[in-house]
């Protein structure tokens, strides 16, 4: 299971840091890159300084939704990594049970020693039984990868007690599977993977003047517009817009606020209000996206 998620969070707070999350280009035939020359990785940059018991640490998270993908089990996570210097993370399983589920059962994490060569690494892990536990909504498994100035803080489960690694850290090709054994990195076409991502999160922008959707005025500031969804979404999500305006026939209106529905598993109902009352009630619209900075977003990411 290659995440189609990542997301970088602040573990603890103590001592100083600054941290980025992004994506960067390989150095094109460089001496020690991965096999087949990839063209991006993601960088966990910043450098941390803090005490022994209130450590700095932030950490970047691999989901995998359901949290039944694998229990009971081994399960073997590979990834290549790359120091700017070296240096001891750690690496950890979380089961979550999701909202209304039982609480979180937390791995014994385990420890890399990085190194500045893209090296690949595999941490075998044995995941626990779910007898007795209760799965609420939106449940999974989590990989969680650790950076942190000085020794484990206080706060921390089972981790390990020798993190420190202070500089960039960066990420290639993260792999959970089944099993003990490590297996070759499954390079999927990006057609496929795009569809993969597309489950937890849609975006629609524009270059220039572009229009999105029609619809229908139904009150004085009110249109309702039908979006149809790229792939259907994990579950209803959390709608988001910029910079949108409503056009009614006779005009083009500044969209002030919304909210949305979905309508089965492929269709996201908008609705769209502006500030004064000028729709024409029961008149078609139109979604106009006026510029580069426009967007509608649709969120539903574990």
């Amino acid at each position: 299971y290659t995440s189609v998620m990542m997301g970088v969070y602040r573990g603890a707070a103590g001592g100083s840091s600054t941290c980025t999350w992004q994506r960067v280009n390989f150095s094109v035939g460089a001496v020690d890159n991965p096999p087949g020359e990839p063209e991006f990785y993601m960088q966990l940059a910043g450098n941390l300084s803090g005490g022994t018991a209130a450590n700095q640490q932030w950490f970047a998270d691999f989901p995998v939704e359901d949290v039944r993908t694998a229990s009971n089990g081994d399960v073997t996570f590979s990834i290549w990594l790359h120091g700017s210097s070296a240096g001891t993370i750690a690496v950890q399983p979380i089961q979550l049970f999701g909202s209304g589920g039982s609480s979180a059962v937390y791995v014994t994490g385990q420890e890399i020693d990085v190194t500045t060569t893209w090296t690949r690494y595999t941490l075998t892990f044995s995941i626990p039984s779910m007898n007795g536990k209760t799965i609420g909504t939106a449940s999974s498994l989590r990989l969680r990868i650790y950076k942190q100035a000085g020794s484990t803080i206080q706060a921390a489960v089972n981790l390990p007690n020798a993190i420190n690694f202070t500089g960039n850290l960066n990420m290639w090709a993260a792999q959970l599977e089944r099993g003990s054994i490590m297996t070759d990195f499954e390079r999927r076409p990006i057609s496929l993977e795009q569809r993969l991502i597309e489950r937890y999160f849609q975006m629609w922008t524009a270059i220039t003047t572009e229009y999105l959707a029609t619809g229908m005025c139904v009150t004085t500031q009110q249109a309702w517009f039908p979006i149809q969804l790229k792939t259907p979404l994990r579950s209803a999500p959390t709608m988001s817009i910029n910079n949108l305006h409503v056009f009614d026939v006779s005009n083009n209106w500044t969209v002030v606020a919304m909210d949305a529905t979905l309508i089965g598993t492929d269709t996201v109902a908008i609705r769209l209000i502006i500030g004064t009352a000028s729709f024409g009630v029961t008149r078609p619209a139109i979604i106009r996206m006026p510029s580069s900075g426009s967007f509608v977003k649709a969120d539903a990411r574990l």
